[in-house]
């Protein structure tokens, strides 16, 4: 009796337990175009993938390209003024030539020629070193930076904390200039 309520008991267990392993058609037949929609799924994103290494590929190719040219225009840029710098130095080699040249056929005009060059080359010296000066005082004036109180403000400061400004605003000197504000007295 033993044996057979064992046995029966054994046999429910594996009648039971399985039947857990086992899959229906239906769940199969499922399963396998599941996988096939997931298989051309892969198939068209590494087709996808693909095309963009290429399109990468190509790019880079452009970048390199683009690259190269440019390196290529730095150097005859650089080449051009070499060439430039070179043309005004013989230029100046030719003019001090011919002005030793002039100078050593009358010694006494030549005498009297170099008063008059030191004198207009102070002047022209002079000339350039006003000229110089006041490009630099216009650079300094379009790219020095000022603060003001608002936009109806008629004095520019030096300093953003200067009179207590809770929220001033940075402008350029020519700007504050060409508006009509003059500087103030505390900071400037």
């Amino acid at each position: 009796m033993k044996k057979i309520v064992l046995f029966i008991l054994v046999v429910f267990i594996f009648g039971v337990f399985g039947n857990i392993g086992a899959i229906s058609s239906t769940d199969y037949e499922n399963l396998i175009s599941e996988q096939k929609e997931l298989e051309n799924e892969l198939s068209s994103i590494e087709s996808l993938i693909q095309e963009k290494n290429e399109e990468i590929l190509e790019l880079e190719q452009e970048k390199e390209l683009a690259l190269v040219a440019a390196a290529k225009k730095v150097e005859e840029e650089k080449l051009a003024s070499e060439a430039a710098a070179k043309a005004q130095e013989e230029a100046k080699k030719q003019e001090t030539a011919s002005t030793q040249t002039a100078g050593s056929s009358t010694t006494q005009s030549s005498s009297n020629q170099s008063t008059s060059t030191q004198s207009s080359s102070s002047q022209s010296s002079t000339t350039q070193s006003e000229a110089t000066q006041q490009s630099e005082a216009v650079v300094n004036e379009t790219s020095q930076m000022v603060w003001i109180k608002g936009s109806d403000a008629t004095i520019y400061h030096s300093s953003s904390t200067c009179s207590r400004m809770k929220t001033p605003t940075q402008i350029t000197l020519e700007k504050a200039n060409t508006s009509g504000m003059r500087a103030c007295q505390k900071c400037y």
